[in-house]
């Protein structure tokens, strides 16, 4: 698998004319090779929980200028395709860009119906961080985080929660609901874009997802 993904993005490389010599790292406590572009950039691992896996790799890029949206969709394209050469699911991207000169940060968060390994997470940050070099995506200097959901996964759809009827949640909402945004209970049902939840008191609320503004589990 991972001689295929270096093959793709190794031809996608040629094919793409004025792009510097490659540079050979090792991620540190993995034992891995990979290339990537020649810029100045320092991967480190991290494992945060023991649970969520997490791979940084920091970039330095041009001074170019993008909509935050557009920014992410265009990082969730291009772990998408990638994802799908592993035989992986993207769960989701969370994209902040830094302002004033600071530093922005990628997520993007992959699953699959065995778990994700910490080679995985690796593999992905390698390829995806190639492309996005290559791309231009990101302007400034930005952290890219490759990980699990983990425990207390985020949701990015209501199609993703229908798998998660009967475990406990957390919904915060963009504006108050009776005096409140935050509520938390078991996860009912999904209905369409409605987020049926139960609380311990036997009280329940339909959440239209478009009022939502964060939705996970709550382990």
């Amino acid at each position: 698998m991972t001689i295929l993904a270096n093959s793709i993005i190794s031809d996608y490389l040629l094919a793409r004319a004025g792009v510097a010599q490659l540079a050979e790292y090792k991620l540190p406590k993995l034992g891995v090779a990979g290339s990537i572009p020649v810029t100045r950039s320092t991967p480190s691992f991290t494992d945060v929980t023991g649970v969520d896996l997490l791979v940084h790799f920091f970039f330095e890029y041009g001074n170019n200028s993008m909509m935050n949206h557009e920014t992410k969709a265009k990082i969730a394209e291009l772990a998408r395709t990638n994802c799908q050469i592993m035989g992986l699911e993207l769960w989701g991207v969370e994209y902040f860009h830094g302002p004033g000169g600071k530093k922005s940060i990628a997520r993007v968060f992959i699953d699959s119906d065995q778990g994700v390994s910490i080679d995985q997470c690796a593999e992905l940050s390698r390829n995806l961080s190639v492309v996005l070099d290559v791309e231009d995506i990101i302007p400034g200097t930005y952290t890219l985080e490759v990980s699990s959901p983990g425990l207390n996964r985020k949701f990015f759809n209501p199609l993703q929660m229908e798998g998660f009827t009967g475990q406990k949640v957390r919904i915060s909402l963009k504006k108050a609901l009776q005096g409140r945004k935050n509520f938390t209970g078991a996860l009912r049902g999904v209905d369409g874009k409605n987020i049926i939840v139960r609380s311990d008191s036997n009280e329940e609320w339909s959440f239209d997802w478009d009022e939502i503004d964060k939705a996970n589990l709550a382990g």
